[in-house]
């Protein structure tokens, strides 16, 4: 049997919970907020912008006019979009309060038990599972994002 307060199965065990939940989150995003239609209405949005930008500073008050109605339109598409990117928010964070909940059950006793390379600040030289739960979670995120995300 694996001894889960064995700092160093601890540490293994805390950071394969980090990278699961990347890729919960990833995926979830991938596939609920990153489709297809949401790129292409993002460009849009983009492209829309641009435009408006280069109206205003061409000074054409007609054109700046006609194109501020279509700036309302840009708003309501973003908030569409700001919503959408909202949708997989609740399923994560279940599933963090339920990891969080299990690795808190099991190590929140344990006390300060990974001994960092260098001192951070507001950590210090040692740090408790929440600490090094979320030093794994950034950590991994940075490499696990590029592959989840899809090309814009």
């Amino acid at each position: 049997m694996i001894d889960l307060h064995n700092p160093s199965i601890a540490i293994i065990i805390i950071s394969l919970a980090a990278l699961l939940m990347n890729l919960i989150s990833g995926v979830l995003n991938r596939f609920l907020v990153y489709t297809p239609d949401f790129i292409q209405k993002k460009r849009e949005i983009e492209r829309l912008k641009m435009e408006y930008e280069e109206i205003k500073k061409s000074g054409d008050k007609r054109k700046l006019r006609k194109y501020e109605k279509k700036m309302q339109l840009v708003k309501k598409m973003e908030a569409e979009l700001g919503l959408r990117s909202f949708r997989p928010f609740i399923i994560i964070i279940v599933v963090f309060w339920l990891v969080y909940t299990w690795l808190r059950m099991i190590y929140e006793g344990m006390g300060s038990f990974v001994l960092l390379p260098f001192p951070l600040p507001f950590i210090g030289i040692t740090s408790n599972f929440f600490w090094w739960y979320l030093i794994s979670s950034f950590a991994l995120g940075t490499i696990t994002r590029p592959f989840l995300q899809p090309a814009q």
